[in-house]
C-alpha cells in the first residue's frame, strides 16, 4: 500500500497549483514517506511486503517496488529529493527491475497477489504477475527514461 501512497503523493504534487494552500503539506508528506521507503530497501535493491519485517513475507516483490522506483525517481526529477542521497538507491531497485522482476519473455514477475495484506510465509516467484504490477513497472521505467533524457 505505501507504493500506492508514494506514487500517488507524486502523482498530486505534479498536478497541484504552486499557489494551493496545502502544497507544502503534501511536499512534506512526500518526503517523509521518501525516507521512510529508502530506509526499508533490501540490499537486493528491492522492498518486501512487509517492510517493517521483513520474514513476514520473505523475498522480492515487484510492484511495491516499481511505485517506490517511480515516485522517488519523480521526486529527484522534480527536485523533492536529493540526487546525491535518492538515486543510489533508485539504481539498485532500477536493477532488480530490469534484471530480476523483468523476464526474458517480456513478463513481469514477482508480483503480489491481489490483498489487503502479506501472507505469513508465503514468497511470490518470477510467475507471479498482475496487470497492476505491470502498470507500476511502466511507470516506473518512463521515469527513468525522463531522468537519462536529462
Amino acid at each position: 500500500g505505501d507504493g500506492w501512497v508514494l506514487a500517488g503523493l507524486a502523482k498530486v504534487l505534479k498536478e497541484l497549483p504552486e499557489t494551493d494552500k496545502y502544497r507544502q503539506e503534501y511536499i512534506d508528506r512526500f518526503r517523509t514517506l521518501a525516507k521512510s521507503v529508502a530506509a526499508c530497501q533490501q540490499p537486493e535493491g528491492y522492498w518486501t511486503r512487509s517492510m517493517l519485517d521483513p520474514e513476514h513475507a520473505p523475498g522480492p516483490e515487484t510492484s511495491g517496488t516499481a511505485f517506490f522506483t517511480y515516485g522517488l525517481q519523480w521526486g529527484i526529477n522534480n527536485g523533492f529529493l536529493d540526487s546525491d542521497e535518492y538515486q543510489p538507491i533508485v539504481e539498485k531497485a532500477w536493477k532488480y527491475l530490469s534484471t530480476v522482476a523483468l523476464q526474458p519473455d517480456g513478463k513481469i514477475g514477482y508480483v503480489q497477489p491481489i490483498g489487503e495484506k502479506a501472507i505469513p510465509g508465503q514468497v511470490v516467484d518470477a510467475n507471479y504477475t498482475s496487470n497492476f504490477g505491470v502498470g507500476a513497472f511502466l511507470l516506473a521505467a518512463c521515469e527513468r527514461v525522463r531522468y537519462l533524457d536529462k
